[in-house]
Formats: C-alpha cells, structure tokens, sequence
C-alpha cells in the first residue's frame, strides 16, 4: 500500500515537475540544492530513493512515449509523400544528433545555452533546406523550436 501511494504521489507530482521546469529539477523553497524528489520525499515522509526511482520511471516511460509519437508522424508524413523514406531516415540520423548536442547544454549559463541553442537552430535549418525536409520535422526537438 506504501510503495502504491508513493507511486500515485511522486508520479503526479513528477508530471507538474517536469511540466514547469522541462529539466526534471525544480528548486523548492528557494534552498539551493533541493529538488522535486527532495521536497516530495519530505513533504510525505517517503524514502527519497524510492521517490527517486518512481520520478527516473516516468522519465524514462515519457521519453519513450514522445520517440514513438515522433516515428509514428514521421511514418505517417512517408505514408502522404510528404517526405521520402531516406529523408525519414535523416531525420531520424540528425535527431539523434540533436539529443546529443542538448545534453552537452548542462553546466552552461543561460546566455550560453541560449547562443548555443540559436546557432544548433540556425546549423539544423541549413541543414534541412540542403535536404529538402520541411523544418517541422526538426525543431519540435526540446526548445529548439515548433515543429510537427
């Protein structure tokens, strides 16, 4: 019964979590140091290695939940002829790419992370008129942009 309020708990607060701070930390009570999974483990009195471990799974099953929506449009989008099979294929080379280059952004400044994300959008949308891919379906990609 404890492991399923734990769950119940950290799972909707982790989703109000990651929706306001994107990154999965959100600093709570303005102490340096302190994240969601603290703060929950606190405020319930739970064990912050179990809250932890309910906050990585839905991470993880969300991460997974948003690739299989992004190949299925892309799949979809070779079904109309919007794009062709070998474009799908770039794009899913160069997403990859794209989730590489967002976690080199750790430990940089806002300022850095800003310039950093202006020139990866600039270099991706180079990119996709040399290939002739509609930039949609690049930039929904983690804030560089709208995209799909």
């Amino acid at each position: 019964m404890k492991g399923k309020k734990i769950a119940v708990i950290a799972t909707s607060l982790a989703t109000v979590g990651v929706l306001l701070a994107g990154s999965g930390v959100v600093s709570a009570a303005n102490q340096p140091g302190t994240t969601l999974v603290d703060t929950i483990a606190q405020r319930f009195n739970l064990d912050k290695s179990q809250v932890q471990t309910v906050v990585d799974n839905f991470r993880t099953e969300r991460q997974v939940d948003r690739e299989q929506k992004y190949q299925q449009r892309l799949q979809k989008a070779v079904d109309q002829h919007t794009i062709t099979a070998s474009q799908k294929d770039l794009i899913l080379a160069k997403h990859k790419e794209i989730q590489d280059f967002l976690k080199t952004l750790k430990g940089k400044t806002p300022a850095e992370r800003r310039q950093a994300l202006k020139t990866e959008r600039d270099q991706v949308r180079t990119w996709a008129d040399d290939n002739h891919i509609p930039i949609r379906f690049l930039l929904p990609i983690a804030g560089l942009g709208r995209g799909l």
